[in-house]
């Protein structure tokens, strides 16, 4: 029953369209990357030089590991779909009907989600391989061709990573059933390595900071740092020391994560939701029993002006507004772009141990690039959530038939996020 359900679960996601999507995106941008790196863009007067080889196993976990983000934020719609697509289509009842175990069950869904997220990242290897070879490209710039330089950063680094991040999402749209969650997840656990990683510089022991990254960049960084350039060449990334222990770290967490899923899950589980206020009800009575109340409605003239559009796309763009910012998605995230955009500051404002002014330009140099990057995370969320808000509240199919433009909706989530994005830059304006 496991390669039963685990191969309808890879076979599902190779013949949707938006794998391909996503596969294409990711190899695109591996190949550009190192395409720009190793030079095939330059101008005449403008050549790329260095002593590194670009296709050494340390800078291409450098180039990977920017990338990889974008992979790690697919997760929730890779391996989350893969268990809530179940419940969406109310398949669920069907599948506890058969005679099969929960181990079987929840591990063949794992298991395909984070084969599926495993050929993404594989992408954007082929895409690095692929733009280091590109016409234009310098070749002093590139080594000797040796595919344990791609394999060792895959095997070693990413697949920890992606099976910890599939193991907690996995475990929260299990219990939860709720994909926004999971997002959230990601989102937060992003923003918690970036934290960490803001802090090295700070810090004489880096060790712990080295364990608390389940990104593994630190320690390998911290691994690395004062290699030549000949080992930066020819060496593999080396695990010994705080890179080891990290790696056994969250591949532990990850497996008791897993198997606590595992554990705890029961065939009639139901969705578990988290609310900090529970709403009290109140009973209500009718009264009017015995009488009938004639109601005069008002007259009105329905009018399909395209001023009455923009009425109503500046209507529906505060709808939109107001759902995003009292959103705990958005408060959450903002909160920590605030808290981590705060510690960065604090230590901005020294240049080797001499304190400096608070200017303008140490605000946007070390402030500016967390709250755009969060801001841009943001959108990627909420273009989401907003183009789904209809169908995830089943009223998708009234609002297909309303007399209103197609261009009325797409407008007013435009205008939304732009809102969004305005209230994020003026967090930033107060936060500096």
């Amino acid at each position: 029953m496991f390669s039963t359900i685990f191969l309808h679960e890879i076979k599902t996601w190779f013949k949707k369209p938006l794998f391909y999507i996503y596969a294409g995106v990711l190899f695109l941008l591996g190949m550009l990357v190192m395409a720009a790196a190793v030079g095939v863009f330059d101008s005449d007067n403008v050549t790329v030089t260095g002593v590194q080889y670009l296709n050494s196993p340390i800078v291409i976990f450098g180039l990977i590991s920017q990338l990889s983000l974008l992979a790690y934020l697919l997760i929730p719609s890779i391996t989350g779909a893969t268990i809530d697509r179940d419940f969406k289509n109310n398949m669920h009842n069907v599948l506890y009907s058969y005679p099969l175990t929960k181990f079987q069950y929840l591990l063949a869904k794992f298991c395909a989600g984070i084969t599926v997220n495993f050929t993404l990242i594989l992408a954007i290897f082929l895409g690095i391989i692929l733009g280091t070879y590109l016409p234009g490209a310098n070749e002093e710039l590139v080594g000797p061709f040796h595919l344990i330089n791609y394999a060792q950063p895959f095997l070693a680094i990413f697949v920890p990573n992606v099976i910890f991040y599939s193991a907690i999402v996995f475990a929260i749209i299990v219990f939860t059933r709720d994909m926004n969650i999971g997002f959230m997840t990601v989102l937060t656990l992003i923003i918690v390595q970036l934290v960490t990683t803001s802090m090295v510089d700070n810090v004489d022991d880096t060790f712990w900071l080295s364990l608390a990254d389940p990104l593994g960049n630190i320690a390998v960084n911290e691994t690395t740092k004062y290699w030549t350039v000949n080992e930066v060449n020819t060496e593999l990334i080396p695990f010994e020391g705080a890179l080891l222990w990290n790696r056994l770290l969250w591949l532990g967490i990850a497996s008791l994560i897993l198997g606590g899923v595992i554990y705890a899950f029961n065939f009639s589980q139901h969705a578990v939701s988290f609310k900090l206020f529970k709403a009290k009800g109140a009973r209500s009575t009718k009264k009017n029993f015995n009488t009938t109340n004639a109601i005069d409605l008002p007259a009105t003239t329905p009018t399909f002006s395209f001023l009455s559009h923009l009425k109503t796309t500046w209507s529906l763009a505060k709808s939109d507004t107001r759902y995003i910012v009292k959103g705990w998605p958005f408060l959450i995230i903002a909160f920590l772009t605030v808290v981590l955009t705060l510690v960065i500051l604090s230590f901005s404002q020294l240049i080797y141990g001499t304190g400096i002014l608070p200017k303008t330009w140490t605000v946007l140099e070390s402030g500016s690039s967390y709250f755009v990057l969060f801001t841009f995370l943001l959108v990627y969320l909420y273009g989401g959530f907003l183009m789904d808000r209809a169908r995830a509240a089943h009223m998708n199919q009234l609002v297909d038939v309303t007399p209103t433009p197609n261009w009325v909706f797409v407008a007013s989530k435009v205008i939304a996020l732009f809102l969004m994005t305005t209230v994020m830059h003026t967090l930033l304006i107060v936060t500096g």
